[in-house]
C-alpha cells in the first residue's frame, strides 16, 4: 500500500536515523518512498567485506599480540571465562547485526516500517497532537551516546597511553566499534519504542471518541483494524531484535560480574604495581556495563509490554 500523507515528524526523525545506521549495517539498506530494498546486491557485497576485513583484523591482533596473550596466560580461571565470554558475546552480537541486516531480507523492516504510515492514514491524528520525538528519548538517548563515546576514549587512552598499546591494536582488542554499535542498536530500539508507544495512545483516545459517538459500529471496525496494524508492527519489532536484546542482557550481567570478580582477584593477590591504572579502567567498564544494562532493560520492557 502506497502512502502519499507527508509522515510524521517522529517517522523523519526515525528515517534520517536508519540512513546513518546503513552505513555500519545496523539497519538494512532500504528505500522509504518505494518501500522496497535498496541496491540488494551491492548491500550484500558491502557486508561480506565487512565481515571479511573485522575478521582478518581480529586475527591479525590475536596473532602478533604476545602481551596480550601472556596476560590472558597469566590469568585465573575465573578471569579468563570472564574475558572469553564478554569477547564472544560482543563479537556475535557485531556479526549477527550485520547478518540479519544484509542477508536476511526486509520482510519485517518493511512491516515495521509502512504499517505505522498506514496507521497514520487511517487515523486523523488531530494537529495540536504533535507526533514530535519526546524530550525524554532525546535526552536519554543523548546521554546514552555521550557515555559510550566517553568510555570508548577512556580505554583507548588507558590501553595507548599507559599500557602503551599500538592504536591499532587497542581498536581491536578494547572492541569500542562493538561498544558503539550496540549503543546504536540500542537508541534504534528506543526510537522506535517511542513511535508505537505514542500510536497506541493515540488510537486508545480515538477507542474512547468512538465509544461515545454515534456512529458506533462502523469507526470501532476501523479502530480495530489499526489495532490489527498495530500488532503486526509489533511483532515485526520482536522478530528483529529479540535475539539482539537478549545477549545485550547476558553480556551487560557478564561485564558487571567481571569487572567485580577483578576487584576481589586483585584482592586477595595483592595486584600488580599498575593497580591503579587496571582498577579506574575496571571501573569506568564497570559504570558503562551499568548505563548499558539499564538502556537494556528499558528497551526490554517496552518490547516485552508491547
Amino acid at each position: 500500500m502506497k502512502i502519499h500523507r507527508e509522515p510524521k515528524q517522529d517517522i523523519q526523525s526515525l528515517r534520517a536515523l536508519c540512513s546513518y545506521l546503513d552505513f555500519i549495517l545496523v539497519t538494512p539498506w532500504y528505500d522509504f518512498n518505494k518501500n522496497t530494498a535498496y541496491k540488494p546486491t551491492m548491500k550484500k557485497i558491502y557486508g561480506c567485506f565487512f565481515i571479511a576485513a573485522k575478521l582478518t583484523w581480529w586475527s591479525f591482533t590475536i596473532k602478533y599480540s604476545i602481551e596480550t596473550y601472556d596476560r590472558y596466560r597469566n590469568s585465573l580461571l575465573s578471569q579468563k571465562l570472564g574475558f572469553i565470554l564478554i569477547v564472544s558475546t560482543a563479537t556475535i552480537q557485531c556479526f549477527l547485526t550485520i547478518i540479519t541486516s544484509t542477508f536476511c531480507g526486509i520482510k519485517h523492516w518493511k512491516t515495521l516500517f509502512t504499517n505505522v504510515e498506514i496507521f497514520d492514514s487511517r487515523i486523523n491524528i488531530r494537529e495540536k497532537m504533535k507526533m514530535t520525538p519526546s524530550k525524554q528519548l532525546i535526552r536519554s538517548s543523548i546521554f546514552q551516546q555521550a557515555i559510550s563515546l566517553v568510555l570508548c576514549l577512556y580505554v583507548l587512552y588507558v590501553s595507548v597511553v599507559m599500557l602503551r598499546t599500538p592504536l591499532w591494536k587497542s581498536l581491536c582488542l578494547t572492541m569500542p566499534l562493538e561498544l558503539l554499535s550496540e549503543m546504536w542498536t540500542l537508541l534504534l530500539m528506543n526510537v522506535i519504542n517511542d513511535v508505537i508507544k505514542r500510536r497506541y495512545q493515540i488510537l486508545n483516545i480515538k477507542l474512547v471518541e468512538v465509544l461515545r459517538g454515534v456512529k458506533v459500529v462502523q469507526e470501532l471496525e476501523n479502530v480495530v483494524e489499526c489495532y490489527q496494524i498495530l500488532a503486526e508492527t509489533v511483532e515485526a519489532f520482536n522478530r528483529i531484535f529479540s535475539y539482539p536484546m537478549l545477549l545485550f542482557i547476558f553480556q551487560s550481567g557478564v561485564q558487571l560480574i567481571h569487572c567485580l570478580n577483578f576487584r576481589f582477584v586483585n584482592s586477595a593477590t595483592g595486584g600488580p604495581t599498575y593497580y591503579l591504572t587496571y582498577l579506574s579502567n575496571v571501573f569506568c567498564l564497570f559504570v558503562g556495563s551499568v548505563c548499558l544494562l539499564l538502556s537494556s532493560r528499558n528497551s526490554f520492557l517496552h518490547q516485552v509490554c508491547l
